[in-house]
């Protein structure tokens, strides 16, 4: 949307309370406008990262109550019980997200549902400090300059206020890199972590963020009631709550409106229904979850676009790249991406040693006494039968899998047992045996979180701000981006979703990706595989040109005729064990080799 339509929409906003002459419904919108700043906050953590929590009505109690007790008992301002509340939801957020970081999906539900349940037990028991069953009575209305808004069509102002900068405040982090991260967590937690994003990091400052602005969601609702109960803030509300989000569109910034609308407004119209009101709730929910899969939010959203004949629009879509910027690497091809590489062309030591790597699941030896290494510019191919342990070789120099024995060595630097994103932020890339692309992210986008990742936590989080230096290093890096995409012939597709990709072109994707991250070397993992001949010749020229640049590539192929062409050095593989090693011609002559998986080459 442009100025002027936000504009408009502003105006006809504070206009409301001029329409409405009901206390009782301008009480209903105060009430819509709060509970969409709760879905907000759910966004931030389910919506955006994909985390299930199933107790954050908890921490819209948790907020409720911090600020009641504070204002009630202590005497104390709204607008330093509204700060003190959501800190307090912050660090009880933190203090919930660091166990629920090992867990996923199901088993994170779970952890959310039973914390969900224990601060309902505590709200209601703890009568000392929340009253228990009898609730917190005669909250407090904030006061503004003095005036208190008493009356519901004045505090209407205060609850657009909080409405609007939850919106901002999402909205700046659903267009940031951090934003951006979290979504490629969402997707695909390994791959992201591939490409150098802090795993625990994004999820546990998701926890602060969403905890925190869910806490000024309970200080608004606690003032706007004048009372609160525990039994308003229990486990089966939650469940429901995230139902109607997922129902009203998950993610967005309309279905978190929506979600408002449907908790707060829908039943009231479905009062008529008395005891039936539940069941004819959950059936209108049911038929938009079974017609609607992406909510309501999404049908229209989809509408909007085709009226119009729009293309939906992503977080770096604002930024323009001209082709005189392009042109310089495009007329160069890829040796341009030598400002993509950490190393130099020129430098002959080896990058990667691995030494006498072992590793063992249980009594099976996977991995036994592995060595070898592999140089700046130089292509060394992993080869050997199925179930020789080549994936398992990658898995454990990039850290996925720590070693039983052995080291593997980054220049002097040991790089085994650290964790898969410090290993890539030390100058070691990978990509998968199956392409593993963000499907819901653009290819720009996925391209981006790969140079992201060579960035730390705290440098993104920084570049929320919307400080002019901030946004310049986010327009550099989207002209980085579209740089690389072009010098491997991608810049077509960099506003395509990757989930319509073709899948050749898929591949080429995940090397650009890995590539972003500024590689010294580069792990390739069956990359010609599914591959037709024309996009094995650009596979074979793109390896070559990776080489020139400076880049040490680690070739794990089964196509043996793209091998023999490219590699300067082969290693092949027998039942987890170096069986040989040498130049193609040395290893196709070699008799346990041809036994052992080459065959008649030629």
């Amino acid at each position: 949307m442009n100025r002027f339509t936000y504009l408009a929409l502003g105006v006809g906003a504070l206009a409301i309370p001029g329409f409405v002459d009901s206390t009782y419904y301008m009480r209903l919108i105060n009430w819509a406008l709060i509970v969409a700043v709760l879905a907000f906050a759910l966004n931030i953590i389910f919506g955006y990262a994909g985390q299930i929590s199933l107790g954050h009505l908890s921490f819209y109690g948790i907020g409720a109550y911090a600020a009641g007790i504070l204002m009630v008992d202590y005497g104390m301002s709204f607008w330093l019980a509204l700060l003190i509340a959501m800190l307090v939801t912050a660090a009880i957020g933190v203090l919930v997200g660091l166990p629920a970081l090992r867990l996923r999906d199901f088993y994170l539900a779970v952890a959310t549902l039973g914390f969900a349940v224990i601060v309902h037990v505590l709200l209601g028991r703890w009568i000392a400090l929340t009253g228990g069953q009898t609730g917190l009575i005669s909250i407090p209305r904030p006061y503004v300059l003095g005036f208190e808004l008493f009356e519901d069509h004045h505090f209407y102002y205060f609850s657009l206020v909080l409405f609007l900068a939850a919106f901002w405040f999402t909205d700046l982090i659903s267009r940031s890199a951090y934003g951006r991260n979290l979504r490629a967590i969402r997707e695909n937690e390994n791959a992201a972590r591939s490409l150098g994003v802090n795993i625990s990091g994004h999820k546990l400052l998701a926890f602060a963020f969403s905890t925190a602005l869910a806490g000024a969601a309970g200080a608004g609702y606690a003032t706007l009631n004048g009372y609160i109960h525990p039994n308003s803030f229990t486990a089966g509300h939650s469940i429901l709550f995230l139902a109607v989000l997922v129902i009203a569109g998950l993610g967005s910034h309309l279905g978190a409106i929506l979600a408002g609308v449907l908790t707060v407004i829908v039943p009231e119209m479905l009062r008529s229904l008395g005891d039936y009101q539940l069941w004819g709730y959950s059936v209108v929910l049911i038929l938009v979850l079974y017609f609607l899969p992406r909510g309501i939010a999404g049908l229209i959203s989809d509408i909007v676009l085709r009226v119009f004949h729009l293309r939906g629009s992503t977080a770096t879509d604002a930024i323009e790249v001209g082709p005189d910027e392009l042109e310089p690497i495009a007329r160069s091809g890829f040796g341009a991406p030598s400002r993509f590489v950490q190393g130099g062309a020129n430098t002959s030591a080896p990058f990667l040693n691995v030494v006498q790597v072992s590793k063992s699941f249980g009594g099976l030896m996977a991995v036994s006494d592995l060595s070898m290494r592999v140089s700046s510019g130089e292509v060394v191919g992993l080869i050997g039968p199925n179930g020789a342990g080549k994936s398992t070789a990658i898995n454990l120099i990039t850290g996925v899998l720590a070693p039983t024995s052995g080291k593997v060595d980054l220049g002097h630097e040991r790089i085994s047992g650290l964790r898969p994103d410090k290993v890539v932020r030390k100058g070691v890339a990978r990509t998968f045996q199956t392409p593993q692309l963000f499907e819901d992210l653009t290819v720009l986008e996925n391209v981006l979180v790969g140079m992201n990742g060579r960035r730390g936590l705290a440098r993104l989080v920084a570049r929320l701000l919307p400080f002019p230096a901030y946004r310049r290093e986010e327009a550099d890096a989207k002209r980085e981006a579209i740089a690389l995409l072009q010098s491997l012939d991608l810049a077509r597709l960099k506003y395509e979703k990757a989930a319509n990709v073709p899948f050749g072109q898929r591949r080429l994707v995940e090397i650009a990706r890995a590539l972003a991250t500024r590689p010294k070397i580069l792990l390739l993992d069956e990359p010609a595989a599914g591959l037709n001949d024309n996009e094995a010749r650009q596979l074979k020229t793109i390896l070559r040109d990776l080489a020139a640049a400076g880049i040490g590539v680690l070739l794990v192929e089964h196509k043996m005729s793209l091998v023999m062409e490219v590699c300067d050095r082969i290693v092949v593989l027998n039942f987890g064990q170096n069986l040989s090693e040498g130049t193609p011609a040395e290893v196709s002559r070699d008799e346990a080799v041809r036994e052992a998986y080459l065959g008649r080459v030629g």
